[in-house]
């Protein structure tokens, strides 16, 4: 007989008479779902690579010079040794994910996998400094597309996600230490940059960047992997992990990442309120309260030029650039933009997930978007069905409230936040959700 009777794990008894899950039984049970062993070693592979992808060429970088200036990121370089890291590790990713494809035998090419790819080239060509069919540009969509196939060919289930939480958790220590033992080179100098001085947790005129080019990027990579400590059951893990991110996110003095620090605490705090109305609603109503947040937060910001730490000037000033030009395509990269469209013709970002796509790719590009951004929502909330506590709805949820002041997707691998961050909304949006989901994940399966 199977060990899944009518949705529930079937109970067996030990010798001492003690009842537990028939876990050979449901591995026996023929299911599609008890990949398992083989998905969740890859999944952990792909991650892994994709963890070193974001932070080794910033820990190289740093340790051979210091962090930028604030204002002057854009104009700065990764040493050579870093820069070759960085390709080091791209295509060792990149062999990975031809490596997954072989042993799986799969290569899926469904509507999803089509919008995430047209997605990037779109982001690419319409946001990026080289254009899509440049070296970088060329080399960034193979990598998204193998990223993309080979995590479409594995049966990842919400347990394997537990590798989220150990990473954030180690790039957090990992930058906590990287600031005690080479302080000058583990952070960033906010002295003289019009930012309150008070806000330096970490001592003097500097806030922990670790191998971040930015202090907010270290805060919101770590506070993203907060929710995912919810997949582990243990109380003294869960404070472990818990306790070492926020440590992180604090050192970091990052606004960004305390607003994320914040929607997660809220997401809990409404998820109770609205505990008597089905989980999927309650859930629902929140994703649907952030996607709106995104694109009302530029239209009432009002025309105080310092609002939002200057946000209100960049959203004023690039949509009226947009309003100026073709609805359709938008107006292309913020650095070809004339230099009177912009109050500040510096910034490369619309500080607003709807903004960037708008301004820069037009009505195709943000149709495409926001498609893949509800597809991505809507998995997360099927995959939290059953009588866990919501951990990938609350992730959504996080990014989407900070994606209302910054533009998260960049789709450039060369970006430190977005290795990671896309690694997790390709494989959410690919992720396998089936009503005896919550009974297996329960039986530690």
């Amino acid at each position: 007989m199977s060990a899944v009777e009518g949705g529930a794990v079937k109970r067996v008894q030990t010798p001492l008479g003690v009842e537990q899950p028939d876990l050979n039984g449901l591995r026996d049970s023929g299911s599609a779902q008890f990949q398992k062993p083989r998905s969740s070693k890859l999944f952990g592979v792909l991650f892994t690579l994709s963890l070193l992808k974001a932070v080794m060429p910033g820990l190289v970088n740093f340790t051979e010079q210091a962090h930028p200036l604030p204002g002057a990121e854009r104009f700065y370089h990764f040493t050579p040794t870093a820069e070759a890291v960085s390709w080091l590790l791209s295509v060792v990713l990149a062999a990975a994910c031809i490596g997954v494809l072989l042993k799986t035998r799969k290569l899926k090419i469904g509507y999803r996998t089509v919008l995430l790819l047209v997605l990037a080239a779109l982001t690419l060509e319409r946001g990026s400094a080289q254009g899509l069919f440049s070296v970088g540009g060329i080399s960034n969509v193979i990598e998204f597309a193998l990223l993309a196939f080979a995590l479409s060919s594995l049966v990842l289930r919400p347990s394997d996600f537990r590798i989220v939480a150990i990473g954030g958790f180690v790039v957090a220590l990992g930058s906590i230490l990287f600031g005690l033992v080479a302080a000058g080179q583990a952070r960033f100098i906010i002295g003289g940059s019009g930012v309150d001085e008070s806000k330096a947790f970490f001592g003097g005129d500097f806030v922990l960047a670790g191998p971040f080019t930015h202090s907010n990027t270290l805060g919101v990579f770590v506070a993203l992997s907060l929710p995912f400590v919810r997949l582990f059951n243990g109380i003294v893990i869960r404070a472990i992990l818990w306790s070492g991110c926020i440590a992180a996110v604090i050192l970091s003095a990052s606004r960004t990442a305390v607003l994320a620090l914040i929607a997660w605490i809220l997401f809990w705090m409404f998820g109770r309120l609205l505990r008597n109305l089905e989980g999927s609603i309650s859930r629902g109503l929140l994703l649907v309260f952030a996607l709106g947040l995104i694109a009302a937060l530029p239209l009432v910001s009002g025309d105080d030029p310092d609002g939002f730490s200057g946000r209100s000037a960049v959203w004023r000033d690039s949509l009226a650039a947009y309003w100026d030009s073709g609805l359709l395509v938008g107006v292309g990269p913020y650095w070809d933009m004339p230099a009177s469209a912009l109050s500040s013709a510096s910034r490369t970002s619309g500080h607003n997930l709807y903004v960037q796509w708008l301004v820069t790719g037009g009505l195709l590009l943000i149709i495409v978007g926001i498609t893949v951004v509800v597809l991505f929502a809507r998995r997360a909330n099927q995959a939290d069905a059953g009588p866990r506590r919501p951990v990938f709805t609350s992730y959504a949820f996080i990014l989407l409230v900070i994606s209302s002041t910054e533009f998260l997707l960049p789709m450039s691998m060369s970006s430190q936040l977005l290795p990671v961050t896309f690694f997790i909304i390709i494989a959410v949006i690919f992720m396998v959700t089936h009503p005896r989901q919550a009974s297996w994940d329960a039986a530690g399966v």
